[in-house]
C-alpha cells in the first residue's frame, strides 16, 4: 500500500503542476495590474487565464487518457501495481478541470490580494481527501469498503469539491475577480502576455518534475520493497 500511495502522490503533484505556467503568469500580471490601479484589466486577464486553463484541460485530460499506459510502463510498474495506477488515473480524469480551477482561480485571487480563500479551499481539499479516503478504504461506518480504489475516489472527492468551491467564488466575485462570459473568449494579446511571464516558471517546475519522475522510475526498478522505503 505504501508503495502504491507513494507513487500516486507523485501523480497528484504532476497533474496540478501542468497548469503552473498559467498560474504563475496569472499571479504576476494580476498583481501588477492591481498595483497599477487597473482592477478591470486585472479581472479581464484572470478570465483569460481561466479560458487558457480550459484549453489546457483538454490537452492534459487527453494526455492522461491516451498516454497513461506508456507512463505506467515508464515508471517500471507491472502486474497489480500497474493495474492500480491505471484505475487511479481513470478516477482522477473527471476532476482535472476542477483541479485547474483550483490552481488558476487561487492564483487570480492571490494576485488580487486575497491570500486566504485559496488557503481555506486547499485545507478543505486535504481534509476531505483524508476523510473519504479513510472511509472508503476501510469501509468504516456506512461507507463501502473499496480498498485501494477508495484512495482514488477520496482524492477525486477532495479536489472536485475544492474546484467547485473556487468556481462558485469566482462566479460570485471576490477581491475584484469575477468570471464574465464575454471575457472568457480568448484575446490573444492577453494570452501572449500571460504565457510570456508564466512559461519560464512553468518550464522550471516541469524540469524538476521530469527529473523526479526519472529518479522514481529508477527506484521502482529496484523492487517494491525499495520503492516502498523510498515512499
Amino acid at each position: 500500500m505504501l508503495f502504491r500511495s507513494g507513487l500516486m502522490s507523485y501523480v497528484m503533484w504532476l497533474i496540478p503542476s501542468m497548469f503552473s505556467a498559467i498560474s504563475i503568469g496569472t499571479v504576476a500580471i494580476v498583481s501588477r495590474l492591481v498595483g497599477a490601479g487597473k482592477p478591470r484589466t486585472a479581472n479581464r486577464l484572470a478570465n483569460q487565464a481561466v479560458s487558457i486553463g480550459i484549453l489546457a484541460c483538454v490537452v492534459v485530460t487527453a494526455l492522461t487518457f491516451w498516454f497513461q499506459q506508456p507512463f505506467i510502463r515508464a515508471m517500471n510498474l507491472e502486474g497489480q501495481s500497474a493495474d492500480f495506477a491505471s484505475r487511479y488515473l481513470n478516477r482522477i480524469l473527471p476532476v482535472i478541470p476542477l483541479i485547474m480551477i483550483q490552481q488558476v482561480g487561487a492564483a487570480s485571487l492571490r494576485g488580487a490580494g486575497d491570500t486566504i480563500t485559496g488557503l481555506v479551499v486547499k485545507s478543505i481539499v486535504v481534509l476531505l481527501n483524508i476523510l473519504f479516503s479513510v472511509l472508503l478504504v476501510t469501509g468504516f461506518w456506512l461507507a463501502p469498503q473499496l480498498g485501494f480504489d477508495g484512495i482514488a475516489l477520496g482524492t477525486a472527492i477532495g479536489h472536485g469539491t475544492g474546484g467547485l468551491i473556487l468556481l462558485a467564488v469566482m462566479i460570485r466575485g471576490r477581491a475584484g475577480i469575477r468570471l464574465k462570459g464575454g471575457w472568457l473568449i480568448p484575446r490573444w494579446y492577453l494570452v501572449k502576455k500571460l504565457l510570456r511571464v508564466g512559461l519560464p516558471g512553468g518550464f522550471d517546475i516541469a524540469a524538476v518534475l521530469v527529473c523526479q519522475l526519472m529518479f522514481l522510475s529508477f527506484v521502482n526498478s529496484l523492487g517494491k520493497l525499495q520503492a516502498a522505503a523510498h515512499a
